[in-house]
């Protein structure tokens, strides 16, 4: 049986892929979080969770919490996927802190990767969001902007995949030591 398993929530298909990507090179199975339960993940050594980030929120976290009392003393990390650029730290301790609890920081070593956005294969209401965003950050000038809001605008402005597999080394090094 193998020891290592991926489970990811990934609603249009950025987090999937940085799942497979990691589960092929770790060797690892690979479910998404609808194929698997708490009694299946006990039978693994190590566990990489991945999640889409949506206003903040780490897709599938809840099951995270839900299960990580059973799950003690395994080797876990987990990732989310964002359109936030990695280089904001700020923003991505703020992710941390409200998605992780400082029990679950102790147990879950984190890694943030870039996502790509397909408008045209968004849900009407993130399509809402993300407009309603943009006109926030336009309206607010560019000479008020902070490097976070210029590096989101750019990110919402740009037409290119944005998946980057190379972002993943640490990660894989983590689970493999």
């Amino acid at each position: 049986m193998n020891t290592t398993a991926v489970i990811y929530k990934s609603r249009y298909g950025s987090t999937r892929r940085y799942a497979s990507y990691i589960a092929q090179e770790l060797g690892a199975d690979l479910y998404s979080w609808e194929q698997i339960d708490a009694g299946q993940l006990l039978e693994y050594e190590k566990l990489v969770f991945g999640g889409g980030l949506y206003a903040g929120k780490m897709a599938g976290i809840g099951k995270i919490k839900k299960y990580l009392p059973q799950l003690w003393g395994k080797k876990m990390a987990a990732f989310t996927v964002g359109l936030t650029p990695c280089s904001d730290a700020g923003y991505y301790r703020q992710v941390d802190s409200h998605n992780f609890n400082s029990e679950m920081r102790a147990a879950i070593r984190v890694f943030h990767y870039s996502g790509n956005l397909e408008y045209d294969q968004l849900v009407f209401s993130h399509r809402l969001l993300i407009g309603l965003l943009r006109r926030g950050l336009q309206k607010k000038g560019s000479d008020d902007h902070t490097s976070a809001d210029e590096g989101l605008l750019t990110a919402l402005d740009r037409h290119e995949d944005c998946v980057d597999v190379d972002q993943t080394v640490e990660l894989l090094t983590y689970m493999q030591e």
